[in-house]
């Protein structure tokens, strides 16, 4: 059902993700349930907009608060392909607002939330 710019990799070893992250221009989580989703972290840190489902954890935090790609809802038949259509359409924006991200500051403000709890 996928065209031929689209691949299925599967299953990859962890040393083999930052190549993989290099050589893409999007990635996409379509999980029926991920509690957290690193991957999207991932993806963001090698500068690739993100298209996740709506049962992705992270999604909220890391997709739709810092507009770095598009969440769709696996309930709507729709869902995949109109978040596929919307990060085309605003490929520039999200691409740019993926390189702004500040993870220095994100790694900092996580400390101190941890720091936070042990006072």
């Amino acid at each position: 059902m996928a065209g031929g710019n689209i691949r299925f990799l599967g299953h990859l070893p962890n040393d083999r993700l930052p190549e993989i992250y290099e050589r893409h221009d999007v990635f996409i989580l379509p999980s029926l349930y991920e509690p957290w989703g690193l991957v999207v972290e991932e993806a963001l840190f090698r500068g690739l907009p993100v298209i996740a489902s709506d049962k992705v954890g992270s999604a909220a935090d890391m997709v739709t608060a810092l507009e770095t790609g598009a969440v769709f809802s696996l309930a709507a038949p729709d869902g995949l392909s109109n978040a596929i259509h919307e990060v085309e359409e605003n490929y520039e924006t999200m691409a740019r607002r993926v390189a702004d991200i500040n993870w220095n500051g994100r790694v900092e403000a996580q400390l101190k939330a941890y720091t936070s709890l042990l006072d």
